[in-house]
């Protein structure tokens, strides 16, 4: 746990120094860091097959198509092969279309709060250089791009600091 602290005080080293750190995390992940919170199109960041499943289970319109989609009751294994009940009795209880929307907002929730305590300890670690008070004030885009850099730079963008050397903009070669 400790690394997470520390990959923490890295994130806050790099939006003070205005330096960029060679990282690529999922905007959830931004998201879970700011405490904004997880929808179920965030999933498809994360995983695009349960995405796809969750989806598609909002939209049945009989119950026989519940079980084609391999969903079967409030219970779901972990990453450790663990069986997770998401209600009380959740092994026990199926999932109908009366219920599809409470099942999916339970993974939703579950895979949101899966990584609590390491996202804790990267907040812990950002605190030690940077007060909360500034960085929760950021979006995940914002505090994404002041990590990990802008992903997408534009032409004009690029014109604004290119330095030309024995050349001009409108040269040929340029």
């Amino acid at each position: 746990m400790e690394l997470f602290k520390f990959l923490g005080v890295l994130f806050g080293h790099t939006i003070a120094s205005e330096n960029i750190l060679a990282v690529n995390l999922s905007q959830v992940t931004w998201k879970q860091i700011l405490g904004d919170p997880i929808t179920l199109e965030d999933i498809a960041l994360i995983d695009q097959h349960l995405y796809g499943t969750l989806s598609k289970l909002l939209a049945v319109k009989e119950e026989a198509q519940i079980l084609a989609l391999g969903v079967e009751t409030f219970a779901i294994k972990d990453d450790e092969d663990r069986l997770i009940e998401l209600i009380k009795d959740g092994k026990k209880t199926n999932v109908t279309m009366a219920n599809a929307k409470q099942y999916v907002d339970l993974i939703v929730k579950f895979l949101a709060h899966r990584v609590d305590a390491q996202i804790s300890m990267i907040r812990m670690g950002m605190n030690e250089i940077i007060p909360e008070s500034i960085w929760l004030k950021f979006s995940a885009d914002d505090i994404n791009n002041k990590v990990c850099g802008r992903s997408k730079i534009t032409v004009d963008q690029l014109k604004k600091i290119t330095r030309y050397e024995g050349y001009s903009e409108t040269d040929l070669v340029v």
